[in-house]
């Protein structure tokens, strides 16, 4: 049985007719054992498996260091059976685990990495008919995006190029058992000329405002269904306007393909997790470094949490008080480093995660901080402006009511249009990461008085 990083708690089940079942380790020091009760949640190897459940006596093994050992399960009838047990080292992935590529014919490539020279590591996928994984050639000075000011021993880049329509999983592991495989999520959208793709990864009860936009003019988007309807919850929060409210609901794991519907045609190209963890907060942000803050996150099985820092020298993140049982929590600590952006991300032995934005220094912000006009038709530019040492950073941009403002993106900038008098907010969303994380959403607001009359 293996443990994928220290910390991180795996989980069997022991069955048999009137046994009463015990559990040692040979070495506390590399792994840990304990009784979690009558049941035990299955361990799942995709995001989109449902839960499974299997009677008998659970048992937890937990990871103290990286090794080898034993843990000798015995039934108290006078019967043992002896299981052997490794803790790895996970891989080190440039990406989070779920990513969207625009569509087919398009390209996302990523980095993978170990601290340890000579590793082989290889990338597979589930479904190669959606997309495909292929080795990239490194650049000098490839840095593993985790730990920016320090380069991976090992470091292996590779593209993933879309095939189809469609979610598929890509795998990165090693023949060396030593390192534990991670793997990646990946959404292909139909996204051809139009609306431009994005994700949504929400916890149970969270929700966030998913902005589809165009790079013309003349598209306007009329609905957003889902497959998923009766487990996620879809709003239109404002009149005339692209923005969409998703909220998660309920315990459980949701995987819904979204449906976006313009006068230009209809794509089905976002995609909504909603995950049984749920955290007290969707986003941290510090005015100075040397700053702590806290999070806490909450689950409702028997699960153990690991906890990272997708940037150190923006903040660390360290875990401080836990629980395990029916409900499983645990408190982790957030301490900035320097300013910028990045994300502090919770995994339990599940599979399922949770994120929390983390923002030191000041935010991103707009030039100029407000829009007038003058004349229907008339059209200004708009700037975003990063924080410090952004990386991989996405944003999209909506208009509160398109009757008064459009918004396009196109040529590589952002610009807005008067429709007719009134006052609207242009809303961006901070969707770092290809929609990691809810991200931080600034307002832009537009004040249209047309006294010059109409630009055509």
């Amino acid at each position: 049985m293996a443990i994928p990083a220290v910390g991180a708690m795996s989980t069997f089940t022991a069955s048999e007719s009137g046994a009463t079942f015990s559990a040692t380790s040979s070495n506390q020091n590399v792994v840990t054992v304990s009784n979690l009760g009558p049941t035990c949640p299955a361990v799942r190897n995709a995001r989109h498996d449902p839960h499974g459940v299997r009677q008998g006596t659970c048992f937890g093994l937990t990871g103290v260091s990286v090794g080898t050992a034993t843990v000798t399960v015995a039934d108290g009838l006078g019967n043992s059976t002896v299981i052997a047990v490794t803790v790895q080292i996970p891989i080190l992935l440039s990406v989070s685990t779920a990513a969207a590529i625009a569509g087919p014919g398009d390209t996302l490539t990523f980095t993978a990495g170990v601290n340890a020279p000579g590793v082989p590591l290889a990338a597979s996928s589930s479904d190669s008919t959606v997309v495909s994984v292929a080795p990239a050639a490194n650049g000098a000075g490839d840095r593993h995006l985790r730990n920016p000011e320090a380069t991976m021993a090992t470091n292996q880049r590779f593209t993933l190029t879309g095939v189809a329509s469609g979610v598929a999983r890509v795998t990165v592991s090693s023949t060396d058992p030593t390192y534990s495989p991670m793997s990646i999520l990946v959404v292909v959208n139909s996204f051809g000329e139009q609306l431009a793709p994005a994700i949504l990864m929400l916890n149970q009860g969270e929700g966030g405002y998913l902005m589809p936009f165009s790079d013309s003019f003349d598209e306007t988007v009329t609905s957003v269904t889902t497959t998923h309807s009766g487990n996620i919850t879809i709003s239109r929060p404002f009149t005339n306007s692209p923005i969409f409210d998703v909220s998660g609901m309920g315990s459980g794991l949701v995987t819904g393909q979204i449906t976006i519907t313009s006068n230009k045609g209809s794509y089905p190209e976002d995609y909504v997790f909603v995950e049984p963890i749920s955290a007290s907060a969707n986003s941290l942000a510090f005015p100075a470094a040397n700053q702590t803050q806290s999070f806490t996150v909450s689950e409702p099985a028997v699960a153990s949490f690991a906890v990272e820092s997708l940037d150190e020298t923006v903040a660390t993140v360290a875990p401080g008080a836990s629980t395990s049982g029916a409900t499983s929590t645990a408190t982790f600590n957030v301490t900035s480093v320097g300013e910028g952006q990045t994300t502090a991300r919770v995994t339990d032995n599940l599979g399922y995660e949770a994120i929390v934005d983390v923002i030191v220094g000041p935010a991103f912000t707009t030039t100029p901080s407000a829009l007038s006009f003058t004349a229907i038709g008339q059209e200004k530019t708009f700037l975003i402006n990063l924080p410090p040492n952004s990386k991989n950073w996405q944003a999209s941009a909506a208009s509160s009511n398109e009757s008064i403002v459009k918004v396009a993106f196109s040529a590589s900038q952002w610009t807005a249009k008067a429709i007719a008098p009134g006052k609207a907010t242009i809303y961006i969303r901070d969707s770092s990461g290809a929609g990691a994380g809810l991200g931080e959403i600034i307002s832009l607001p537009v004040d249209v008085t047309a006294t010059g009359g109409v630009i055509h």
